[in-house]
């Protein structure tokens, strides 16, 4: 990995996040539980959750169904949730509702991220996985915990930075490089620049990705040697 995602720059990797509407008591779920929410073949756990009761939640919201909003399965954030989230199954809740990017007559994008969350304002019992750079009032993020007793931790520069975010994403380097042969030596020198101080201070000035942590860094370099 050569940088780290943004919190909520457009076409930068920004952070997958998980909303519920803001009636919903909930403040914080774990990846085994959206995986359960989300998916059909809950890897993570014992079994699926389609209540909220099921998530502890009693009174009104005890028996009702969660609906889920999400991108299109098929788009590049889809299948990050599906190598992450559901750890690589292609079986989700059949009740989905996906979304994708959608030109106007004007030619503005209305985009996916934008769709999801307009629709979870509009639905008091639904689930959505979006960004903050589309949040509305009617809805809230969840801070999301990697494991039962874990911290839940939300989506902020230093948790993505430190790769505390448990869906953190990581901007990767591909090398064309035969197999057992060294890297191309101009290859590995301009990747050792994006590695230093002065190269990742150059991705941050450029404005959209974060930087990586020294231990990421470190890492990185010695997939170089």
């Amino acid at each position: 990995g050569i940088a780290t995602g943004s919190v909520d720059v457009r076409n930068f990797d920004y952070a997958q996040m998980f909303f519920v509407h803001r009636d919903n008591p909930l403040a914080s779920l774990t990846l085994a539980q959206l995986d359960a929410i989300f998916g059909e073949e809950h890897r993570r756990g014992p079994r699926n959750i389609r209540t909220w009761g099921q998530l502890g939640l009693t009174g009104e919201w005890a028996d009702k169904p969660i609906t889920p909003y999400g991108w299109s399965i098929d788009d590049s954030f889809g299948m990050y949730l599906e190598a992450t989230l559901l750890q690589g199954s292609h079986r989700w809740n059949n009740a989905l509702h996906e979304y994708a990017h959608i030109t106007r007559p004007d030619g503005t994008i209305y985009d996916h991220g934008q769709q999801i969350l307009d629709a979870l304002a509009a639905d008091r019992y639904g689930i959505a996985v979006s960004n903050l750079r589309y949040a509305r009032p009617e809805v809230m993020p969840l801070a999301l915990a990697a494991r039962d007793g874990g911290p839940a931790i939300a989506v902020t520069k230093e948790n993505l930075i430190t790769q505390k975010y448990p869906l953190t994403r990581v901007i990767p380097a591909y090398v064309d490089r035969p197999p057992g042969m060294p890297v191309d030596p101009k290859v590995r020198e301009f990747l050792r620049y994006l590695l230093s101080r002065e190269g990742q201070q150059d991705i941050v000035n450029d404005g959209g990705y974060l930087p990586l942590n020294a231990g990421a860094v470190a890492a990185e370099l010695k997939k170089l040697r």
